[in-house]
């Protein structure tokens, strides 16, 4: 079984009490079965609001220790912080637009969410 598509998923949020304004993504992979599985590959992920571009990545899954420390097995799905500059938070009730590559030998596949920042 290896990934055939991606969605980030909804338990994607932002952080609440994190130091600096901070989104926590999930990104899940679904085999040809539609369910949860892992995969190798690279992994990006970008968090688009105001004109703004601020990504993670690329995250190599193909190294065990990189899938290892980035695989939730609660939620079976890859979690990825990014961090937001604190002069650059979005406002209240903005909508931040996040999207996932996740590029395989067997191809790419994209994903995205939209995420409502709530204060």
């Amino acid at each position: 079984y290896v990934p055939r598509s991606i969605r980030v998923h909804p338990l994607t949020r932002r952080m609440p009490g994190a130091p600096v304004p901070t989104v926590e993504v999930h990104v899940e992979c679904l085999d040809e079965e539609e369910e949860t599985t892992r995969g190798i590959g690279m992994l990006e992920v970008e968090l688009r609001y105001a004109g703004q571009r601020l990504g993670a990545g690329p995250l190599d899954l193909g190294d065990r220790e990189v899938n290892r420390a980035t695989f939730d097995r609660v939620t079976r799905t890859y979690r990825v912080v990014v961090q937001l500059p604190v002069d650059a938070a979005p406002a209240a009730q903005e909508t931040l637009e996040v999207h996932a590559v996740l590029t395989t030998p067997q191809g790419a596949f994209s994903g995205h969410y939209r995420l409502v920042w709530t204060q």
